[in-house]
């Protein structure tokens, strides 16, 4: 375990420390439970279990009776800028890619997020998404939902054609 902890901790240290959040505009609104129950919709239901145990079959059941209550928690948490640790905490595992088992290397660190973080962080990367598709040009298909680079290559195709 020393060996997995000591590869895998400083290829992806930061070096510039923990990202600081300036709330402004749309981004940084109370979330809702809407936004909580669409974001739970989306969430797998046959998903290994994160950090908290609970799978995510129980949290798409329970969603649509406690979105109110669990809006209500997170804005809290996020007013008073501390969520509680095992919140945000998540476990990592080492999937084995291919080759020799004994090599670390070829194993790839998988973090299992808690059911609730993982509600939580699609509903604000869809606020996010939202913000970003102000400012991404009309023209640029890529990182845009429902649009794709092959929507210009058939474009291009289809020029050549004519």
């Amino acid at each position: 375990m020393a060996i997995a902890a000591a590869f895998y901790n400083n290829p992806y240290r930061s070096h510039y420390g923990p990202f600081v959040f300036s709330a402004s505009g749309s981004l940084s609104r109370p979330i809702t439970a809407d936004e909580l129950r669409e974001a739970c919709r989306r969430i797998r239901g046959n998903t290994a279990l994160g950090a908290d145990g609970i799978p995510s079959g129980v949290t798409k059941y329970l969603m649509p009776i406690c979105a109110e209550d669990l809006a209500k928690v997170l804005n809290q948490h996020f007013e008073l800028n501390n969520f509680p640790k095992n919140f945000v905490q998540a476990k990592t595992i080492l999937l084995h890619k291919r080759g020799d088992p004994l090599n670390i290397t070829n194993y790839r660190p998988i973090s299992l997020r808690s059911t609730f973080l993982k509600v939580l962080t699609r509903a604000l990367a869809r606020r996010v998404e939202e913000v970003a598709m102000e400012f991404i040009p009309k023209k640029q298909a890529g990182f845009r939902r429902n649009f794709s680079t092959r929507d210009h290559i058939m474009s291009v195709n289809l020029l050549k054609v004519s």
